[in-house]
């Protein structure tokens, strides 16, 4: 669909014949009350610019035409929305400066050492604040901006899950092997006594289960990492999993009971016929615990 095409379907202000009284203002909706948010930098303008592409076509399918849009209008639309992701999806996992800098952003707030999965070593770089973060300089408000970097990851789960499978399982395994599984923590660690640390949980669950998943075998690999460091320094154990055991305990929600639930059984059900080294230590260390 031609760039005019969408201009004039998106008009000043479109009239419901069954609701005639109601103005509909898309264009207003797009300038004063969508906020493009970048908390970690995509250096790639291209990108950019495709995401924008992306979200509006979305805006157009699910809201301006979303009673109005045949069969073929639909699937035409929905094609290059998948499209577009499928680019932005190859984008994040080739460029991993960018899946560097959100873990970084959450190095420090934990005891974990700073290292990926795959052994390369990481170091706090410190990433400026973006002129859509309100101008704020880098370490003020910190955990606004590691918050914002969650729902960042949730979105690309939920983006993830709508491409095929080859590029879904290859997104999913490079977050877990880029050490995303950290940032996840942080979030699930958040108390649940306030209403950004219920968003937290929430959102934290839903991108871990997504992880489990697709790659439940990288996730338990870094749980025995962690607990491999916290043995060789001889600190308290943080890991990932004694985090999820006390929020189990503690947490009264329903919802983070069974999300947490769903989890652990993922992250600890055992193989059907044998049993690789990876689950029988995790399940060792969450005996011993």
């Amino acid at each position: 669909m031609k760039k005019s095409s969408i201009t004039r379907l998106i008009s000043p202000a479109t009239d419901d014949p069954e609701f005639p009284d109601h103005k509909a203002n898309y264009r207003e909706f797009l300038r004063q009350n969508t906020h493009f948010h970048t908390p970690i930098p995509i250096r790639d303008e291209a990108i950019e610019r495709k995401i924008h592409y992306t979200y509006r076509l979305q805006f157009l399918k699910d809201v301006v035409l979303a009673r109005v849009l045949d069969d073929s209008t639909f699937n035409v639309l929905n094609s290059c929305v998948i499209f577009n992701q499928i680019d932005i999806i190859t984008h994040v996992q080739n460029d991993l400066q960018f899946l560097q800098d959100i873990v970084d952003l959450f190095l420090g707030s934990s005891p974990e050492p700073s290292t990926s999965l795959n052994g390369v070593a990481k170091s706090r770089t410190g990433i400026d604040t973006d002129a859509n973060a309100e101008g704020l300089p880098n370490g003020v408000d910190e955990d606004r901006r590691r918050r914002e970097v969650i729902l960042l990851i949730q979105q690309l789960c939920i983006m993830g899950k709508n491409v095929q499978l080859p590029t879904r399982m290859g997104l999913f395994q490079t977050l877990v092997d880029r050490g995303i599984v950290q940032p996840v923590q942080w979030a699930l660690g958040q108390p649940e006594g306030t209403e950004p640390g219920q968003q937290m949980i929430s959102v934290a669950g839903e991108v871990l289960v997504t992880l489990l998943d697709h790659d439940v075998n990288g996730v338990r690999e870094h749980v025995v990492t962690q607990c491999d460091g916290f043995e060789v320094r001889q600190s308290r154990d943080e890991s990932l999993l004694t985090l999820l055991c006390g929020l189990m305990i503690r947490s009264r929600d329903l919802a983070v009971q069974t999300v947490v639930g769903d989890s652990l059984k993922l992250m600890l059900e055992m193989p059907p016929q044998d049993m690789n080294d990876v689950v029988r230590d995790v399940s060792r260390r969450v005996m011993c615990h």
